[in-house]
């Protein structure tokens, strides 16, 4: 029985090592997070989330990506999004997503990917966009997509350009555009543009 109690005593301390007054747990403070909302070099960050809210005043669209990007070193870090846009009618698609960070507060994004007119009866074109990031909060993007042209067969290429939110007020404000459409089809039930 005693040496019972000595083993469960033994383990005990090896299993929870006293904590001495003043000492931190936990990671090193200066070990990167592990999973940060917002977007940051390795120093600070092993991956991050991206919720980019994004409108062009020129087109007259607005775009949501929503997705995950890995720091693959000091200055450089990989990932995807799911993407939607939403104009005079919807498209949808995913992109894989390159970033290179230019400072520990600026960031360059290059996001090839494929796209979906939803209900166009249209085949999979191309969506992409570079933008200039500052501390993952504001980007400003170009963009190009392929969509059908005014015309009979084939496709062309539609330029834009723009500005995106990130983080907090991406998730936000890309939210609350999908609340307010959803509440004005609901309200409109096709008689709006009659």
């Amino acid at each position: 029985m005693r040496h019972s109690i000595v083993a469960i005593a033994l383990a005990v301390s090896l299993a929870a090592p006293p904590r001495v007054r003043g000492q931190q747990t936990g990671p090193a403070p200066d070990a990167p997070q592990a999973l940060c909302f917002r977007g940051r070099p390795l120093a600070k960050c092993r991956a991050f989330w991206l919720t980019e809210f994004g409108a062009s005043p020129f087109d007259g669209f607005f775009v949501w990506e929503v997705g995950g990007m890995r720091n693959v070193g000091a200055r450089s870090a990989v990932g995807s999004s799911v993407y939607l846009r939403i104009d005079g009618g919807t498209a949808y698609g995913v992109k894989p997503r390159f970033r290179r960070w230019l400072s520990p507060v600026v960031a360059l994004d290059v996001s090839p990917g494929i796209i979906i007119l939803a209900g166009a009866g249209n085949p999979v074109g191309f969506a992409g966009h570079v933008g200039l990031s500052f501390r993952d909060l504001v980007a400003l993007t170009i963009q190009a997509e392929t969509v059908p042209p005014d015309f009979a067969g084939g496709k062309r290429v539609k330029w834009s350009g723009g500005v995106r939110l990130g983080a907090g007020l991406g998730t936000i404000t890309g939210i609350a555009a999908l609340v307010l459409a959803g509440a004005y089809a609901l309200g409109c039930s096709g008689g709006c543009f009659d």
